[in-house]
């Protein structure tokens, strides 16, 4: 796509809150013809120039982005980036937004991650892999200090982290990954690793082969319940900027994590156009990294993008053209809180097909009088009702000049939500 170009298409690969947050952050660009997204929900078609279309491979979607000459791809999540989507579209000339499968791997093998973390000293947890039940649990018994972080190595929609208390419950979770194979493949090799101490953070970085720019940052919330407790799940809620990470915390980030994270790809050949988010914990001692995703994390898409005032098609038109390095990213003054609305026992077992009631204020053109915005995540249109049909219905993000203002708009606005089993996190 050429920079400044008219009557741009895309096409965003996903289904989630993230990819109706960017489809709706592209269509605010007046040059932006139509935003194209696969497979989508309902719910994005409330947005004028936004449509769902659907394909039952990466072929199809191949030849439906020559055919309808798209500018670019977007990939969304993490799982096309890893089976070699942007490989295949390289090979068609056809730009995308996201990193080949090489790259991609910092996401889709933890293994992999923390060596090149190991190999390049960047900052991590002192950590041990693992490919059997055996060695693992000799490793736990002798392992003395508790809690302790267990991680299988491949993807697992982000519920494949555990912080184990004790002895007991680590060999549960070891039972889990290796014996009953509750992540399948992505189980058979693990993670252990020390627990830091501190609070995380969120940061996402924009690159475009040759250059990097953070970002503004983010908090999410991972686990299910209030007061960070039950099961890690996909995020409950994000907050940007984070409150807690300082400029001080932000320079020995880019020094100690990012900037040798981008050098050690280029030494090791691996090309990274698209987002790099790093998850880290700021602990006494510094940041420390976490993990990779190769791709906008969600919620803290829907924060990020909210608060975002540099367009966003030109942020993704610097990244596939190079001139990201020249592009200034102008910020809204302020916070922006998303809420996640789930089905009730999300992330185990839930109910869905309930009727949604409350949104049309939050949705299309009725959302620009609104301080609060509807990203739409797990629904479908049934007998003229929008219904839930997954675990993460919905994003709700608000803005506010304070922290507590954003909070306070966010949370009266999620009360005029309404759906059978509705669930979400009173704390964020």
């Amino acid at each position: 796509m050429k920079k400044n170009s008219k009557n741009r298409k895309y096409l965003i690969v996903g289904s989630g809150a993230r990819e109706h947050a960017m489809a709706w952050a592209l269509s605010l660009n007046p040059y932006t013809q139509k935003v194209f997204i696969s497979p989508g929900n309902f719910g994005m078609t409330f947005e004028p120039k936004c449509e769902i279309v659907k394909f039952s491979n990466f072929e199809q979607m191949i030849n439906f982005a020559k055919e309808n000459q798209i500018d670019t791809i977007l990939v969304g999540p993490e799982q096309p980036l890893v089976e070699g989507f942007v490989d295949l579209c390289k090979m068609q000339k056809i730009d995308v937004f996201g990193p080949p499968a090489k790259s991609a791997m910092l996401e889709g093998s933890k293994i992999f991650a923390k060596n090149l973390m190991k190999k390049y000293g960047i900052e991590t947890a002192r950590f041990e892999t693992f490919d059997n039940f055996k060695k693992a649990a000799d490793f736990l018994s002798s392992a003395g200090k508790y809690p302790i972080v267990v991680k299988a190595d491949g993807l697992a929609e982000g519920k494949g982290v555990f912080i184990v208390q004790s002895y007991e419950e680590a060999m549960n979770i070891l039972d889990l990954l290796f014996n009953k194979s509750k992540f399948g493949k992505s189980g058979e090799k693990i993670v252990i690793e020390e627990c830091l101490q501190g609070y995380e953070a969120s940061i996402i970085v924009l690159s475009d082969g040759k250059s990097f720019k953070p970002l503004i940052s983010a908090k999410d919330h991972k686990k299910a319940f209030d007061n960070e407790q039950g099961p890690n799940t996909g995020g409950m809620g994000a907050i940007s900027p984070n409150p807690l990470l300082t400029e001080d915390d932000m320079q020995k980030l880019e020094k100690r994590i990012i900037l040798p994270t981008f050098n050690a790809l280029k030494k090791e050949g691996l090309l990274y156009s698209g987002a790099l988010y790093f998850g880290v914990m700021i602990t006494k001692d510094g940041p420390f990294l976490l993990e990779y995703n190769v791709r906008f994390g969600d919620p803290e898409t829907s924060s990020i993008l909210f608060s975002l005032d540099t367009d966003f098609s030109t942020c993704i038109d610097a990244c596939m053209n190079g001139y990201l390095e020249k592009l200034d990213l102008s910020w809204k003054e302020g916070f922006s809180v998303t809420l996640v609305a789930a089905s009730k026992g999300y992330p185990d077992k839930y109910e869905v097909g309930y009727e949604i009631a409350g949104y049309k204020d939050f949705i299309g053109e009725k959302s620009k009088n609104n301080l609060s915005k509807i990203f739409f995540a797990g629904v479908d249109y049934k007998d003229n009702k929008l219904v839930t049909n997954r675990g993460r219905v919905l994003n709700i993000v608000s803005r506010g000049k304070t922290l507590e203002e954003a909070r306070k708009n966010v949370y009266q606005d999620i009360e005029k939500i309404k759906f059978d089993n509705l669930y979400y996190r009173k704390d964020i």
